[in-house]
């Protein structure tokens, strides 16, 4: 439905983690944020004008992920290393044993591999004056930056023009037009 919307672009961050999804997009005035977990979805909309501030903080998360894949790479290998017959007495069975525990070693190391060059972690928190709220699955500092790239102009564009509601914009209208009357601000002006 919101791929359809030519008021909402979609931002090439998020995805999928072990929590579910998410995916984001920007409409004309707001961040809008669809979580979906297992079969129900969730939809936020962060209003530019209300954005106080948008945290991004490092994480250790690819350290911790990074020693679990090190440490397993490491013991599989070790089995597999303890468990290598003498020479001269290879059976099927020892072969195909130790195929497999240096395969599954190998995949524990490129799993290091692609998490570093994935990048730094790293967690995003929007704040307005209601909420703090966690933006999930988005933890990677160049998935950040590049939300940030885009989201930074328009919350200063919207939050730099000075816009009333209607009902107020007529209230300061008729208050200010009276002769000596004090501005909206309740300020005597000079």
């Amino acid at each position: 439905m919101l791929k359809k919307d030519p008021n909402h672009t979609r931002l090439k961050i998020g995805g999928r983690g072990w929590n579910g999804s998410a995916s984001y997009w920007l409409g004309p005035d707001h961040l809008l944020v669809v979580e979906v977990v297992n079969y129900v979805e969730r939809y936020r909309r962060f209003y530019f004008r209300d954005i106080q501030a948008v945290v991004v903080q490092q994480s250790r998360q690819q350290l911790w992920v990074n020693l679990t894949l090190g440490m397993l790479a490491l013991l599989v290998l070790v089995i597999v290393g303890s468990a290598v017959p003498t020479a001269g007495n290879w059976s099927d069975e020892a072969a195909f044993g130790v195929g497999i525990g240096t395969g599954l070693g190998l995949v524990f190391l490129g799993g290091m591999v692609v998490n570093t060059l994935r990048g730094r972690t790293c967690s995003v928190h929007v704040r307005t004056a209601v909420q703090t709220q966690k933006l999930k699955n988005l933890s990677r500092w160049r998935a950040a930056e590049r939300m940030l790239e885009q989201l930074q102009p328009r919350v200063l564009a919207a939050q730099s023009s000075p816009t009333l509601p209607a009902a107020e914009a007529n209230t300061s209208a008729d208050s200010s037009a009276g002769a000596g009357s004090l501005p909206p601000s309740g300020l005597a002006s000079p």
